[in-house]
């Protein structure tokens, strides 16, 4: 039984040890490599899209309308809705932020 318990936390340990290597990494790209900027924008503009369908999904569970989203250039982005006002109009608010950190979590899972 020691082993297995050795052997999950070797893993978390491991697991924790490339995201943090993964985070370097990328402030390294933006900071300091030509061009580290351009090569990451593809994933700047996936985390705006997540962002605002963040907004649009947690419209449609409060009762609303998703009508479109729109990404720019400059990598922000607008989500058109139609909410309850209140509590939905409230929800819908913060479904934006809670987007990107369940998307993330997913993808590690």
């Amino acid at each position: 039984m020691a082993t297995a318990a050795t052997k999950s936390d070797t893993s978390q340990a491991h697991a924790r040890i490339a995201l943090i290597v993964g985070a370097l990494l990328i402030v390294a790209l933006q900071r300091w490599v030509p061009m580290g900027r351009l090569l990451l924008y593809p994933f700047t503009l996936l985390s705006t899209w997540v962002h605002e369908m963040g907004h649009g999904l947690t419209a449609l569970v409060v009762g609303g309308q998703f009508i479109k989203l729109d990404i720019f250039a400059d990598a922000s982005g607008m989500a058109h809705l139609t909410v309850p006002r209140g509590l939905g109009s409230a929800l819908s608010s913060a479904g934006g932020l809670l987007g990107p950190p369940f998307f993330g979590a997913l993808c590690l899972v």
